[in-house]
């Protein structure tokens, strides 16, 4: 089922520290169209954890995408990567 322009998706995501580098992450998008339930005919979410670190962020979860009301559920592997870039050192004008 394409999904059109003009179609509203509702996102709902959170994050909660388990401890100083580790947190449990889920990410969740819910396509509503004119001719489905709440839900909507697509669900798309990613559930995981992120573990953080100085100057490093990892992902590691499942992207689940539900179709249609009799939820067949396709679990897809994910893994993301963050890297902090420290800041340019400052030029000095030469006039």
């Amino acid at each position: 089922m394409p999904i059109h322009f003009g179609v509203p998706i509702l996102t709902l995501s959170g994050q909660s520290r388990v401890n100083k580098s580790l947190s449990i992450v889920s990410e969740n998008w819910f396509y509503i169209s004119e001719n489905s339930s709440f839900c909507g005919p697509i669900y798309l979410g990613i559930q995981g954890i992120r573990y953080i670190a100085r100057k490093l962020t990892l992902n590691f979860g499942l992207i689940l995408v539900i179709e249609g009301n009799d939820f067949n559920i396709v679990p897809l592997p994910h893994i993301g990567i963050a890297l902090k870039f420290d800041k340019l050192p400052r030029q000095k004008n030469f006039k």
